[in-house]
């Protein structure tokens, strides 16, 4: 038990790591003027994040697990959220300008999720 403690800790400490260089890289991609949105961690069985009404982007630590360009996508859709809350023809319209291929970066990530998600 001591050693899952250990391994949650260090996903978790390299999740806040590498969650904060994407959010850094993709702030100004997505044409954002402002400073970074608050993060946190927060482990999800069926998500991979959220954002809140506030402009919270709350992102699932076991992500970090998935290839960059996965965790990318993710950070990517919850920033287009600070601009449409929603999923409408407008969010993805967003999304597609930032990450041309997020489709295909979702289908990755989709595959993946059972693994990541469960282990």
């Amino acid at each position: 038990m001591a050693v899952r403690k250990l391994l949650d800790d260090w996903y978790r400490q390299r999740a806040a790591d590498v969650f904060a260089k994407v959010l850094l890289e993709m702030v100004p991609r997505l044409g954002l003027r402002r400073t970074l949105p608050p993060m946190r961690l927060l482990s999800m069985r069926t998500q991979w994040g959220s954002c809140s009404p506030k402009g919270e982007i709350v992102l699932n630590p076991h992500l970090v697990k998935a290839p960059r360009p996965c965790i990318e996508y993710v950070v990517a859709h919850e920033l287009c959220h600070l601009r449409e809350h929603n999923h409408s023809d407008r969010f993805y319209r967003h999304l597609a300008r930032a990450l041309p291929d997020w489709e295909a970066r979702k289908v990755e990530l989709d595959d993946l999720a059972e693994l990541l998600l469960n282990r």
